[in-house]
């Protein structure tokens, strides 16, 4: 449960929100499909902590070192 409610930032925060907001009028207009959605969306929120398409374009940290060398590789000595 930890996990879930760890690292919230502006867009879950903002996620949770509009799903809860999605719901309250579906129930309020008796539309099943409108609160099926806004479940969706706030399930979306707790599980889904970054965008999958944000991981794909966006190049990540790692690959933007550089290896060091320096240690691996030793001089030949005869």
């Amino acid at each position: 449960m930890k996990g879930i409610f760890s690292n919230w930032d502006a867009s879950r925060t903002l996620r949770i929100v509009l799903g809860a907001v999605v719901i309250a009028a579906g129930l309020i207009a008796g539309k099943t499909i409108l609160t099926i959605l806004g479940v969706f969306i706030c399930l979306h929120a707790l599980v889904v902590s970054r965008c999958p398409l944000c991981d794909m374009l966006l190049p990540s940290k790692k690959s933007q070192q550089k290896p060091v060398y320096k240690n691996i590789i030793k001089k030949y000595e005869q």
